[in-house]
């Protein structure tokens, strides 16, 4: 207390130009200690809240936008899976395919073409479709492989044709000449691949049964 009354006395004894420095610096010391010990702090959190407000206005804008057009996603939602149907009706499944492949043998030599080679591929999973590509090679002029092109496109089921190639055909020995082409490419047509139930999981299954007809005998009371 002693030291505190000696410096106010000391500070009355000031001229008043001193005083009034001395106040200017206490009030300026005491608004540099206010804004960079309390008001910075503020206005970094303020800042974060408002960047944190606007995030949740434009998600808020966002979800009233969805909620606004939720029939019109709804509508889109089922032609698509309309969509999807239709598209895996064209996908045949396995007891389908030989008969398939035999269907495209018999489009081949229907359109006047000669079959050298007609060799399936092991198959190749796509996730729940699976690539079954055939490699051909026929014989036969221009206008007959055209018109067999079309023939397959024309399938209801869905068989891509790849990795055309024709060349002249090649002339046996003392024969006329020949304006047959040879046509080497892929057929390739496709599976829908079938959930298989494997023994565990129907072993599982049979378990899963038995114990719950164990637990209803049990909970059965005795007559």
């Amino acid at each position: 207390m002693a030291d505190a009354r000696q410096i106010a006395e000391k500070f009355l004894k000031l001229p008043d130009n001193q005083k009034l420095m001395a106040l200017g610096a206490v009030i300026v010391l005491l608004a540099v200690g206010y804004y960079y010990g309390i008001h910075a702090s503020k206005i970094v959190e303020l800042e974060s809240r408002q960047s944190e407000l606007t995030k949740l206005n434009s998600k808020y804008s966002e979800q009233q936008r969805v909620l606004a057009n939720i029939d019109n996603f709804r509508r889109e939602l089922r032609t698509m899976q309309g969509q999807f149907d239709e598209s895996l009706k064209q996908l045949p499944n396995s007891s389908e395919i030989p008969a398939l492949l035999s269907n495209i043998s018999a489009l081949a030599q229907e359109s006047g073409l000669e079959i050298l080679l007609f060799k399936p591929a092991p198959e190749l999973a796509q996730g729940f479709y699976a690539d079954i590509p055939v490699a051909m090679e026929v014989r036969g002029n221009y206008h007959d492989i055209g018109y067999f092109f079309d023939k397959v496109a024309g399938l209801d089921r869905i068989v891509n044709i790849e990795n055309i190639s024709m060349a002249p055909a090649k002339k046996g020995k003392g024969s006329q000449s020949d304006s047959r082409l040879t046509a080497r490419f892929s057929i390739v047509t496709f599976k829908f691949i079938e959930e298989v139930k494997t023994p565990e999981t129907a072993k599982g299954k049979k378990g899963k049964k038995d114990k719950k007809s164990k637990k209803s005998k049990k909970a059965e009371p005795d007559e």
